[in-house]
């Protein structure tokens, strides 16, 4: 073992080196380099011990996983109000014959609901909770009903259920 102080040879038993009494511990290098000096004697050469590099987070693989992540929550987004039964999916006209007249629904996204037929027009407000649609009127008379949305024969089409009798409208 070498002392990191003066560079002297001790033996591996030694708690102090025997030239310069410098204590000998387990950060002293166990074989030091050593130079040839310009007389050609060789003198000791320290070396400093150095802490590892710190790593530095990858921002790039950071990035791309977060704009990842956004895409795919608005996709999930998109596709649960899409295709959940909620208020925006009956955005829109929907319309049938009924016993030779012509029905429409026209649900709008500030929560009114057009209903001509007979040449008559009527405008309510309406709710949408899971599978069931509340239907308000302008005298405050509430109906509630089940409906579903479904493709049929290349159209979609929207069943209303109100007390046992349905309803089927297509998408205009």
């Amino acid at each position: 073992m070498f002392c990191s102080n003066c560079g002297t040879q001790n033996s591996e038993g030694n708690a102090f080196c025997v030239s310069c009494g410098a204590p000998l511990g387990a950060s002293a290098p166990s074989a030091p380099v050593q130079q040839a000096a310009a007389g050609g004697a060789y003198a000791p050469v320290q070396t400093a011990v150095m802490a590892p590099p710190v790593k530095k987070p990858n921002y790039t693989l950071i990035g791309i996983i977060s704009v990842a992540a956004v895409v795919v929550i608005v996709a999930a987004i998109v596709l649960i109000v899409m295709f959940s039964g909620g208020k925006s999916s009956l955005i829109g006209t929907w319309s049938t014959e009924y016993y030779g007249v012509e029905f429409s629904l026209t649900f709008n996204r500030d929560g009114t609901v057009v209903s001509e037929s007979y040449g008559e027009t009527d405008t309510s407000k309406y709710s949408v909770k899971g599978d069931v649609l509340t239907v308000t009127d302008s005298s405050n008379n509430t109906s509630s009903g089940q409906f579903k949305i479904y493709k049929a024969n290349g159209k979609t089409a929207l069943d209303l259920t109100y007390e046992g009798f349905t309803l089927t409208l297509y998408k205009k």
